[in-house]
């Protein structure tokens, strides 16, 4: 039972990870439309159009960079949700590893967060180099999740 409550945790947290830009652009995130590859195409898609944006673009980049966030935050609160509904029901291992995973998340999150608030006042000439950070900030949190989902 822990054991398939912990799948279905990280199944979540993986769904929520490669489905960002697809529900962002759709607006419904209980929708599963398109699948996983579906998603990580849009994700990656949108993380590719953020890279050849110039810095005449910064806006627009940053629109969606702050859109492919909101989304995440919302994953991760429904996240915490499931946790705290399932909590009576999970051994202490069980839970020890949900707080590391949630954790994990989180401190991946503020470095994403970090990433977009240099992406957000770089100068121009700096475009570049906060473009790059945020895209691989991103990138490394998408990891995260997929390392969850094969580690458990």
């Amino acid at each position: 039972m822990q054991s398939r409550l912990i799948r279905a945790l990280i199944a979540a947290i993986v769904s929520a990870a490669l489905a960002m830009p697809a529900l962002a652009s759709q607006g419904d995130a209980t929708s599963p439309q398109g699948g996983e590859t579906s998603a990580r195409d849009n994700d990656e898609s949108t993380l590719e159009a953020i890279q050849r944006y110039s810095a005449d673009k910064r806006d627009q980049a940053i629109s969606e960079a702050k859109s492919l966030m909101a989304s995440l935050d919302e994953r991760i609160e429904r996240l915490r949700k499931r946790l705290d509904e399932n909590w009576d029901d999970m051994s202490e291992a069980t839970r020890e590893r949900s707080r590391e995973l949630l954790k994990s998340l989180e401190d991946e999150r503020a470095a994403l967060a970090d990433a977009y608030d240099r992406l957000k006042e770089g100068s121009a000439t700096a475009w570049g180099h906060v473009k790059d950070g945020f895209i691989d900030s991103y990138r490394r949190l998408r990891e995260t999740f997929g390392d969850a989902d094969e580690e458990i």
